[in-house]
């Protein structure tokens, strides 16, 4: 190996975003063997560290010592051929300990170890692994030891910081460890380290400043939320965070319950993630150059090979997509709210479509507010919810505030909390990419709703075949989104503010933006199919979501009045709208009713009345001028002249076939399309298009 440093593996002083280490190809996870290893006599102290520094300090101090990959690196997984998990030692770990037989084997962890129960989790794993193999039965003691949090991070940093008195300190440090205990579990280990560092915890939550303050309480509670399903963490871990917090009992509860189900851990795509942990997933970036135009195809196709989706959704969902790779870049990112008249319309399938695209997709439902602004918080990240309509009202509402406030680069949420007998203001960040799946958007106050890109799904014929969501691997989609950001940061930050004048409002503008900047980079026709998008899918909404119930019969109303005069008994608009079949699906698929029709205009500050028509005195219903101001303000012109149908509404599975919403927008390259009909020659539009820079930016 061609390197200065006596290892097969070195970290590069100036890592890239695809290469953080150099050792050969193909090589696997190395253990750090200091050139002083072979001379150490057999029967000592091993000390086994974290990194090739740490082991290398130790060794030039005359200790024996051996680096880990990270502290993970002692242990892998092993998957049988019945497809049961087993734990083994690194094998060169199994050849070194064998060379030098340590009677005493002592793991050393950094001083902020005491925060991560990760390290609990390996030193438990770690001790049974040593004394159940009896090959080993040369180890006597195995000793958990770490740094004092208030000092020095590591090994190397310490011998630093003492020079000629390290031995003295560090001695000391060794002689404080916990020699763990046969059958110790993982919260025991984490408590005992725990308690020999309380008052230095405490000390440190207390007078760190409130921005790192508030991070290590939030380390803390998400380390014993790593911890609460092992037997009897929850006597262990309770009064012991309740004193270090200083918290209530029931505020404990709590936040363990928000924070620590599931844990949140960056890590890098694991082969066989554990059960039980959420990860947010980082990938490496594609080793070649990406084309724009071909990405968003091939996201496209990816989205029609799985989905049913309406006309445009695919390109927006493309770009969307790839706007979770670089939202950094901009001042607004849309909230895309997949929803349907019912249930089983495929909204939960485009969610799942889109996590395998997105950037570190955090995946939930059934949540709260309080894992949504701890979760956006971590940064580069995007959340998809679904299932909000059943989250209860108030929760909902909560969770409302983080969507719209979260739209824009400087969305925050704030809380209060106690520091030195006073309470203070934390801020959150609340701006990331999301997608939410909803029945109706009903529920969403209409601040919501303007700030979303509406995607009405419609349950399919069961005729219509797509291919099976199965074991999908877009890990190459992922790794070119990555490059292709990175290469066109430059470009994406040169292009100026645009107008996007085929929306109906400024809000709309904002969330839309951004997509026709990035369609614009991308070349191509993709700013052509963008801004079609955008006129089709915002251009005559009132709040630029996809319509509400209520929304469509205004328009109902509107284009009814134009066709048949200024008067309509209830009865008979209710029968002609029924006639169509565009609300079919509303009202628990019972259509319109009078009281339903009463219900959803009352908002508006219409009621019905009665009427004197020609051929029914008793006749109650609606007539144009209770309408005007409404119309005024909710409808525009193209919805006077545009059918309900035409708008993407609920349409009937026996007509879906006749409606042009439901075509297929872009024939999938590479794949089988099952839909019949391409739309992908789009006419109008701006098609510009805007060669990408030779500068790059690294974006994560």
């Amino acid at each position: 190996m061609d390197n200065d440093r006596p290892f097969a593996r070195v970290r590069l002083y100036h890592a890239s975003e695809s290469q953080k280490y150099n050792q050969r190809p193909g090589s696997g996870i190395h253990v750090y063997v200091p050139p002083t290893f072979a001379q150490s006599p057999k029967g000592s102290r091993l000390i086994i560290v974290e990194g090739e520094f740490k082991s290398l300090a130790l060794a030039e101090a005359g200790y024996t010592a051996l680096g880990l990959c990270g502290f993970t690196g002692a242990a892998r997984t092993l998957t049988g051929t019945d497809g049961e998990r087993n734990q083994a030692l690194n094998e060169e770990l199994v050849d070194l300990l064998k060379m030098h037989q340590p009677a005493q084997v002592v793991f050393l962890g950094d001083s902020d170890v005491v925060l991560n129960a990760q390290f609990a989790v390996e030193s438990a794993k770690l001790r049974q692994l040593l004394f159940a193999w009896k090959q080993f039965q040369f180890i006597e003691r195995f000793t958990v030891a770490k740094l004092p949090l208030d000092g020095a991070k590591g090994a190397d940093d310490l011998r630093a910081e003492k020079c000629a008195a390290f031995a003295d300190c560090f001695e000391a440090i060794l002689s404080n460890g916990y020699d763990v205990p046969a059958k110790a579990s993982s919260t025991e280990i984490f408590v005992t380290l725990l308690k020999r560092e309380l008052d230095r915890v405490r000390a440190a939550i207390k007078s760190a400043d409130e921005h790192e303050a508030h991070r290590n309480h939030v380390r803390l509670l998400q380390s014993a939320g790593r911890l609460l399903h092992e037997t009897g963490a929850m006597l262990l871990l309770r009064p012991l965070l309740r004193d270090v917090l200083d918290i209530k009992d029931g505020e404990l509860s709590r936040m363990l319950r928000d924070v620590g189900k599931p844990a949140i851990e960056d890590t890098h795509i694991p082969a066989t993630p554990e059960k039980g942990r959420v990860t947010l997933r980082n990938v490496e970036p594609w080793d070649k150059p990406v084309d724009g135009d071909e990405l968003l195809s091939e996201i496209t196709a990816f989205y029609e090979r799985f989905c049913w989706l309406p006309a445009c959704a695919s390109h927006v969902l493309a770009v969307w997509s790839l706007q979770t790779w670089c939202y950094e870049l901009f001042d607004f990112v849309a909230i895309v709210a997949v929803w349907s008249p019912e249930h089983e319309c495929g909204k939960g399938r485009v969610l799942g479509v889109a996590e395998k695209l997105v950037r570190r997709p955090f995946r939930t439902s059934n949540t709260s507010a309080a894992v949504l602004y701890h979760v956006i918080s971590k940064g580069n990240l995007t959340v998809l919810v679904d299932e909000l309509d059943s989250v209860n009202d108030d929760q909902r509402a909560a969770i409302c505030n983080i969507l719209k406030g979260g739209y824009q680069s400087n969305g925050t949420a704030h809380r209060m909390t106690e520091r030195n007998g006073e309470q203070v203001a934390v801020e959150f960040s609340t701006y990331c990419p999301k997608m939410i799946a909803t029945i109706t958007l009903d529920k969403l106050d209409k601040a919501t709703r303007s700030r979303t890109i509406g995607v009405r799904m419609q349950r399919k014929r069961r005729s219509l075949k797509l291919t099976k969501f199965r074991r999908v691997d877009s890990t190459g989609l992922q790794r070119k989104c990555l490059k292709w950001a990175q290469d066109n940061a430059e470009a994406i930050k040169a292009v100026p503010p645009m107008d996007v004048n085929e929306c109906a409002t400024d809000r709309q503008e904002d969330v839309w933006e951004p997509l026709v900047a990035l369609a614009r980079v991308a070349g191509g026709d993709w700013e052509t199919r963008i801004r079609h998008a955008a006129q089709h899918m915002a251009g005559s909404r009132s709040d630029g979501a996809s319509e509400t119930v209520s929304h469509q019969l205004l328009a109902a109303f509107q284009k009814y009045f134009n066709e048949h005069g200024e008067k309509s008994a209830t009865k008979t608009f209710i029968a002609c709208m029924n006639d169509v079949g565009d609300f079919a699906d509303v009202n628990y698929g019972r259509g319109l009713t009078p009281h339903y029709v009463a219900k959803l205009l009352k908002p508006y500050g219409i009621e019905p009345r009665p009427l004197d028509m020609p051929d029914d005195k008793t006749a109650r219903g609606y007539s144009r001028n209770d309408f005007e101001q409404a119309f005024q303000t909710y409808l525009n012109d193209t919805d006077a002249k545009t059918s309900i149908a035409e708008r993407n509404s609920v349409t009937k599975p026996g007509n879906i076939g006749e409606n042009l919403l439901f075509e297929n927008v872009t024939q999938a390259t590479g794949y089988v399309s099952e839909n019949s009909v391409s739309t992908n020659e789009i006419k109008g539009g701006y098609g510009v298009t805007v060669s990408k820079p030779d500068t790059a930016e690294m974006l994560l």
